[in-house]
């Protein structure tokens, strides 16, 4: 007997899920209030969409209204996400509540695919049997569709995992390239800045024959005391008859803290790269380095 079958009783409420368009919806106020964020809703969720989602794909703007002190009934922006959105944002949050949003909507999930067939045989018109072949079939493409992502993110978890064990680290424009989105680059250089991760050497190396400032020759040297995400590395080529020197993010399970190191200051990775951390999470595979916070 399939896993769908064995399901008989509906995943005891969490969070209200409401029918919009026929369709199950959370509101993300709900999910935000439920959650436990600190940060303003409207913030939050603002940098919830830093992940990719998309408007009228995976949520809609709704509007209600509440009553306020003093201020009567005043209209509020709130938006309806999908099951799958909401299940994700969860994912995301990494906390207890987080863990608790993404198991409740995977049992919701089944329940409503369980829940596809009739449980009791009677005559069915042509029509009806079509519509529930259909519908059979619909609840057999998500539960394979679910496999498959949660598949696609252990087999990505994985990835990370082996990739990072490279003997060389990455030179830190690449790793920016590979876990972030391009337009971050200046946001992150300007974090190991602020936190005093890096030398930032910029227009500290004179001038050049055109007038323009030089980086000093010691730009982007390591600052950490003890372990740093960073090691710093002599390369091949000499500029001016002096050994030149390249920053690089040290290989291995640092590779992937310092990415969680910046999503602790607000930037946030690649959506499909923060899932494969919280599976490497789950997993009990991730080891906690002694990093600035």
């Amino acid at each position: 007997m399939s896993e769908l079958q064995t399901i008989t009783a509906a995943p005891t409420p969490l969070i209200p899920i409401h029918k919009i368009d026929g369709e199950d919806r959370v509101y993300g106020r709900d999910l935000h209030e439920f959650l436990e964020v600190s940060t303003e809703y409207r913030h939050w969720f603002a940098r919830m969409l830093e992940y990719g989602f998309t408007e009228g794909v995976e949520y809609a703007v709704i509007f209600d209204r509440v009553v306020r002190d003093g201020r009567g009934a005043v209209e509020r922006k709130d938006h309806a996400l999908t099951i799958d959105m909401a299940k994700q944002l969860g994912m995301i949050q990494r906390t207890d509540r987080g863990r608790q949003v993404r198991e409740y909507f995977i049992a919701v999930e089944k329940w409503a695919a369980s829940q596809a067939a009739p449980s009791a045989p009677r005559e069915l018109s042509r029509l009806e049997l079509i519509e529930l072949a259909r519908e059979s079939e619909l609840a057999r493409m998500e539960a394979e569709q679910h496999a498959l992502a949660e598949g696609a993110r252990a087999d990505l978890a994985q990835k990370l995992l082996d990739e990072v064990e490279r003997k060389d680290g990455l030179v830190v424009r690449d790793w920016i390239g590979k876990y972030f989105r391009p337009h971050q680059e200046n946001r992150i250089w300007a974090l190991f800045y602020s936190q005093r991760l890096l030398k930032n050497g910029l227009g500290l190396g004179g001038v050049d024959k055109h007038g323009k400032p030089k980086k000093s020759r010691d730009h982007q040297k390591v600052l950490t005391k003890g372990f740093s995400f960073f090691i710093r590395t002599k390369t091949e080529e000499e500029y001016g008859g002096k050994q030149r020197y390249e920053t690089k993010v040290r290989p291995g399970r640092a590779e992937l803290e310092l990415v969680e190191f910046c999503e602790r200051h607000g930037i946030l990775p690649l959506l499909e790269v923060s899932q494969a951390l919280f599976e490497i999470r789950e997993n009990g595979t991730m080891i906690a380095l002694g990093a600035a916070a």
